[in-house]
């Protein structure tokens, strides 16, 4: 009899619980557990210069984050401990030509000032759903850099230059770029979501996004999303080198693809393609005369890889 009751209390709590073939995806944090975060990015754009045709532009980012749960509140969001152990810039173009590298020979200049960068701790918060609440403390990434035997002139102009892409900002996109973003209840496959974010990057974007989750089996969920992208503020002056300074009108999509382990929540890989097209204005001043307006065309891949380390 004893038996009975226990599978009719088995089968009730069961009824209400996830529906069959639905799954909870959510990230669950555990203080003390720490996972390595690696991004590979490439871009290449092409800009077409009146008078000169098309100038293209080729950039490569990289960068290996150890990331350290310390905390988790009452609500499922992680305080993380975070530092650059690996970081990676590397930039050609018509203008400029520029390889940064922490991994790289230690006499060049460059490599001194990214190995400078790691190392050094800064923390953000990620709910349990995958959104970047708050990075706190980027400010000492750059806490190194004055001690380098190195130029006070060169050491602050590659300050400037890198905290126009290392930044705050730029490191929440960058965080929730590689890290999922869930629903709040339980899907089964087939099952769209979607959800809205700012993409930090030197022209600011809106991205609307449509998730879908395409199977769960073995506990690894495989989720696909397509993104629209639009410039949030045509206005915005970027500055740029030389003491130019420029505009931007940007739009167009961007496809995700992402395996993820069930059982935590953490995607074990993450690949994105965005494509962009529109125009740049080079505003009048120093060597331009009058604004000039450039077409355009953006390409970004951008490859992430999650590990858990302990």
């Amino acid at each position: 009899m004893k038996s009975v009751v226990m599978f009719l209390i088995v089968a009730v709590c069961a009824g209400f619980g996830v529906p069959s073939g639905n799954v909870s995806l959510q990230y669950k944090f555990k203080p003390g557990e720490e996972y390595e975060y690696v991004q590979r990015s490439k871009q290449n754009a092409v800009q077409v210069l009146p008078g000169m045709g098309e100038m293209k532009m080729d950039g490569t980012l990289g960068g290996t984050m150890l990331l350290k749960i310390k905390s988790v509140d009452e609500k499922g969001t992680a305080r993380i401990e975070t530092q650059y152990t690996k970081l990676k810039m590397l930039t050609h173009s018509f203008i400029m030509s520029m390889s940064m590298d922490s991994d790289g020979p230690e006499e060049e200049d460059g490599n001194k000032i990214m190995k400078a960068l790691t190392g050094k701790t800064f923390f953000f918060l990620l709910t349990k759903t995958g959104k970047v609440e708050a990075v706190e403390g980027v400010e000492n990434l750059y806490s190194g850099l004055a001690s380098l035997d190195l130029d006070a002139d060169v050491v602050s102009k590659a300050q400037k230059t890198l905290k126009q892409t290392i930044n705050e900002k730029s490191i929440k996109t960058l965080l929730e770029n590689g890290l999922v973003s869930y629903p709040e209840n339980p899907v089964k496959a087939g099952d769209s979501w979607n959800t809205s974010s700012v993409q930090a990057v030197n022209f600011p974007m809106t991205i609307e996004n449509t998730w879908n989750l395409k199977s769960a089996d073995g506990g690894v969920a495989v989720v696909s999303c397509k993104g629209d992208l639009k410039t949030i503020d045509k206005d915005k002056v970027n500055n740029l080198v030389n003491g130019m300074k420029s505009k931007s009108d940007l739009n167009g999509t961007q496809t995700m693809h992402a395996n993820v382990d069930v059982k935590t929540g953490w995607p074990k890989d993450v690949k994105i393609v965005s494509d962009l097209k529109g125009t740049m204005t080079l505003l009048a001043g120093g060597m331009i005369p009058q604004d000039m307006e450039i077409p355009m065309t953006v390409k970004i891949e951008t490859d992430y890889s999650i590990v858990k380390k302990k």
